[in-house]
């Protein structure tokens, strides 16, 4: 009898002590992370994405690609060549705006799919569903157009890597929407 307690609990303790130190970091990345999206800089960049897509594309997705590209060109193609000849201070720029909030939201989705990794220590759905609604689902439809495009002008990192992060930004719409529709299905069932 006294040998299962001597084998269960160094299990128990060993898992508490991989466990606990974890979910505590994931809990303190994602507060910092919810700090970040409401920051001013922040506010300023989604502000400029949804500006781009509503005036330079009218809200039209075939039209961002092209779009992107004469805007990226026409605040950043002449610093490229020459630094003395830029048009628009680098951090005001849509490119660095795009690249700010793709980078949000990509951190935000190896946190919510970081279970493969780590199990149990990952967002939960309610999370998910505190940081991507239905604006912030458009707004990383965007930013994936727009990252498409980007790639033919300026590449900062590998493409397999910006490929990543291309599919874990995907999965992470995939992932809201579903939580979306199943809070919708259950409003309407009344559950």
């Amino acid at each position: 009898m006294s040998l299962i307690p001597a084998i269960i609990l160094p299990i128990i303790t060993i898992f508490v002590t991989w466990y606990v130190p974890r979910k505590i970091m994931v809990e303190q990345q994602f507060m910092s992370l919810t700090e970040q999206y409401r920051s001013p800089e922040m506010g300023f960049a989604v502000h400029c994405i949804f500006d781009f897509y509503e005036n330079d594309c009218l809200h039209d997705s075939c039209k961002i690609k092209a779009a992107y590209k004469k805007r990226f060109d026409d605040e950043i193609g002449d610093c490229m060549k020459n630094e003395w000849r830029c048009r628009v201070e680098p951090s005001r720029t849509l490119h660095f705006q795009r690249r700010m909030v793709a980078y949000f939201f990509w951190d935000l989705a190896r946190l919510c799919f970081e279970q493969k990794t780590y199990p149990y220590s990952h967002l939960g759905n309610k999370k998910i569903e505190q940081m991507v609604g239905e604006n912030e689902i458009r707004l990383i439809g965007v930013i994936l157009d727009m990252n498409e495009a980007s790639k033919e002008r300026f590449v900062m990192k590998s493409l397999d890597e910006e490929e990543a992060m291309n599919e874990e930004l995907k999965s992470l719409c995939e992932k809201a929407k579903g939580l979306l529709e199943q809070r919708k299905r259950t409003k309407n069932t009344g559950t």
